[in-house]
């Protein structure tokens, strides 16, 4: 598919501070598991910046071909049917809550995937921020997954998401889920395993077991996501943050893979999990988003995600939004989502809006 060039608004950025309430904290204990078990799902009705962008090549659609782009459908209401704690495997966290929109009948929707930050260590998939909820007004079923934390073995956190997104394109048409428009974003953390997923879908090491199918993914929205764990205090100290230790022992990235001791002591595990490893030029379509006073994952770490992209022929766009810190609320401006907007409609969607 034809990889437009989006256009965001181009402002001066403020002078780097830091600080900032992100929405998640990656020092942060673990949680105890998903709200319900697995007796089954329950459903209920519910009531300025810079950018930079690049052409990208082959890309990484999972079902788009190249079908000419049509109009775009008109917004929904935003309010829906909420279905909590769907499974999607057999574990006490991993399920998914799947929010329908407004749409009658029984015709299959596109699907935006989130997922959750907390540092690999804590949160919740009952934590969807409301403009990423927002998004069924577009047509999409929003869908906030659950997955087992750093407190179990490498790579299943990872592995975990995995099966997510094989579920959706497997089973995914049961819940009017239609698996050839998928899109997948996430925070923080979330971020993270949202990049891995665009960029490693191939990678079957990071299953626990491997099967089929490649969990590909049409369309990335990465949210102050960590790209690469070996240089995360390296580009905080660049931006003269006094953060989180990421080499420590103990910190958030040394429990993600299991390091006993300093990060930079288990290079190869910390090299495998890093997104920036393993962009190829097939890979999905990304935006990437970041604050400027990110003092927990530093701005740079959004910086590499995109340059290693663009330099595989990836079709990225960077959008960075001055005086923002680590936070959902922050970042998320509206001409942010401006942005996720247009790349929903290019890669996802498939259509023009007037």
């Amino acid at each position: 598919m034809n990889r437009g060039l989006w256009v965001g608004i181009a402002l001066l950025a403020s002078v780097v501070h830091c600080g900032g309430d992100g929405d998640v904290s990656t020092g942060a204990s673990s949680s105890s598991g998903a709200t319900s078990g697995q007796g089954g799902a329950t459903t209920s009705g519910e009531g300025g910046a810079s950018t930079s962008s690049g052409l990208g090549g082959a890309g990484g659609e999972a079902g788009g071909g190249n079908m000419p782009p049509g109009p775009c459908p008109a917004l929904v209401d935003a309010n829906g049917t909420l279905t909590e704690d769907l499974p999607y495997g057999t574990a006490l966290r991993q399920v998914m809550d799947v929010y329908e929109p407004d749409i009658p009948g029984n015709d299959l929707l596109p699907v935006f995937v989130w997922i959750h930050g907390g540092g690999w260590q804590s949160g919740s998939h009952k934590q969807v921020p409301p403009r990423i909820r927002a998004l069924r007004e577009r047509g999409l079923i929003v869908v906030s997954v659950e997955y087992r934390l750093s407190d179990t073995p490498f790579p299943t956190t990872i592995s975990d998401v995995r099966q997510a997104i094989r579920f959706i394109l497997t089973e995914g048409a049961n819940h009017r889920m239609d698996a050839t428009r998928l899109a997948v974003g996430g925070s923080s953390a979330g971020g993270h395993l949202a990049a891995m997923l665009g960029v490693a879908s191939d990678v079957t090491s990071l299953d626990l077991t491997p099967t089929t199918p490649e969990p590909r993914v049409d369309l990335v929205i990465d949210l102050f996501g960590p790209a690469e764990l070996l240089q995360m205090d390296a580009d905080a100290m660049a931006e003269n943050c006094n953060g989180i230790c990421h080499n420590c022992a103990d910190s958030p990235e040394a429990r993600l893979i299991d390091c006993t001791g300093t990060l930079d002591s288990c290079p190869t595990e910390a090299t495998h999990a890093s997104p920036v490893t393993h962009v190829t030029a097939d890979d999905a379509p990304f935006v990437v988003l970041h604050g400027t006073a990110d003092c927990t994952v530093a701005p740079n770490q959004g910086q590499r995600m995109h340059d290693a992209l663009i330099a595989a022929g990836v079709a990225s766009e960077h959008f960075v939004v001055p005086g923002a810190g680590h936070s959902n609320g922050e970042v998320q401006t509206n001409d942010a989502m401006a942005v996720v907007h247009a790349a929903i409609d290019e890669h996802v969607l498939r259509c023009v809006r007037d």
